[in-house]
């Protein structure tokens, strides 16, 4: 498996300050960070990564499970790859979700955390964990007999661009910010162009957890975090589930959580990265 990253070439950093490593939604790529980061200050040095499966990354081998831990597993290697020491998470949805429990397990790591509408709200009853174990199981069997029997659609840049304005909780981004995570997106084939993400991204990835294996995860951070919620999200999603609702509140009790709410779209770093960038910028200063 390659996973790619690249450096933004605004940004070189200084040597005291620690570097920020940028991880993605699903389904996105690293060009998601494209339009903010160039806005946040340029003594960081900033890293933006493809999740295996995503953008120019390669996928897990054939026949396997994606599965939580490899994701965290994947972005541990690239820690472990430039040696850092100390270092700054800043991740959006899934990429958040990530980053909160890579915070948890390797505190000694983690110097401050970001998250962009990101909430670990994936919580199952202990009654209901052979049922969720099983779905994902048959999700991903019948995922690879699709896959297996089919031939990837190949689609005109029109048809890929008006895709991916569609996003996964019902939003819609311009088609100036689906451009730009078109770079990164789908390959060329046969006169058209083939998406790049794994298709068994369809499945569920995040671990069956209990409310109570999830909320201890979130109490062990020990590093300043910022959460910075869309409160298009949270009126549409976030406060008309109980689960959500209760992460939330859990957040907002955290002695090392600031949370702050903007008037944004989930995907408020491609679609108004200025309604961050002073929060951001703020938090890192």
């Amino acid at each position: 498996m390659s996973l790619c990253y690249y450096v933004p070439a605004k940004a070189w950093g200084a040597p005291s300050d620690p570097p920020i490593l940028c991880v993605h939604a699903m389904q996105d790529n690293a060009a998601s960070f494209d339009k903010l980061l160039p806005l946040l200050p340029a003594r960081y040095y900033y890293v933006c990564i493809d999740l295996p499966g995503h953008g120019l990354s390669s996928h897990f081998p054939p026949g396997m499970l994606l599965d939580w831990l490899n994701y965290l597993l994947a972005c541990h290697r690239v820690v472990n790859h430039f040696a850092w020491t100390k270092f700054i998470w800043l991740g959006h949805s899934l990429g958040g979700q990530l980053g909160t429990h890579y915070a948890a397990m390797f505190p000694q790591l983690m110097d401050r955390l970001i998250l962009l509408d990101a909430m670990n709200q994936r919580k199952t009853k202990v009654e209901d964990t052979l049922t969720k174990v099983r779905d994902i199981l048959t999700n991903q069997m019948n995922l690879e007999e699709k896959l297996n029997n089919g031939t990837q659609p190949v689609y005109t840049k029109e048809q890929v661009v008006s895709k991916l304005k569609q996003r996964l909780l019902l939003n819609e981004i311009s088609t100036e910010s689906a451009e730009i995570l078109f770079t990164r997106a789908v390959s060329a084939r046969d006169g058209g162009f083939v998406f790049n993400f794994d298709q068994r991204l369809k499945n569920k990835i995040y671990l069956v957890m209990t409310e109570d294996q999830q909320h201890s995860i979130i109490r062990n951070i020990q590093c300043q975090t910022l959460c910075i919620l869309s409160q298009d999200s949270f009126n549409r999603v976030w406060i008309v589930n109980e689960n959500y609702i209760g992460t939330y509140c859990l957040y907002s009790r955290h002695p090392k959580f600031h949370v702050e709410m903007v008037d944004s779209g989930h995907d408020m770093e491609l679609e108004e990265p200025e309604k961050l960038s002073g929060l951001i910028s703020d938090f890192l200063d």
